[in-house]
């Protein structure tokens, strides 16, 4: 099975390293239009880890025989994603103050819809092989 996850996550740091090259590579390009770089770097290095946690909290889950456990893992492991991000764009925000990027913040949304398929992609092929 862990032969498999690291197949499988391979693709998340690859969609990590891909990504954060196009955010530095577009650095001057984002801060033109008045997105804070630092601030979508960040969110992708966040939502990067709390994906591959994700991963793992599932794996262990997957290996339990009650159906039930592998379904609170998925609420929980939402859940708590969910609590993350808003708690860490609540605080981006306030401690922005004026100064803060409302694109940046959108850009960030986006990045965790791409994390978030690709989470679920990864975990449908995990119950595949399980």
């Amino acid at each position: 099975m862990k032969n498999i996850v690291n197949k499988k996550t391979s693709a998340i740091w690859v969609a990590f390293i891909v990504l954060s090259v196009m955010i530095v590579a577009g650095w001057n390009y984002l801060a033109n239009h008045t997105i804070n770089p630092w601030v979508v770097l960040i969110a992708n290095g966040v939502l990067c880890l709390v994906t591959l946690l994700n991963i793992a909290y599932h794996t262990a889950s997957l290996q339990k025989s009650n159906p039930q456990a592998v379904l609170r893992s998925v609420m929980a492991s939402t859940m708590i994603k969910l609590f993350f991000l808003a708690a860490s764009v609540l605080i981006y925000l306030i401690a922005a103050g004026t100064s803060r990027s409302v694109y940046a913040v959108i850009l960030s949304m986006a990045l965790y819809i791409i994390y978030s398929w690709m989470e679920t992609k990864v975990l449908l092929q995990l119950k595949k092989t399980a």
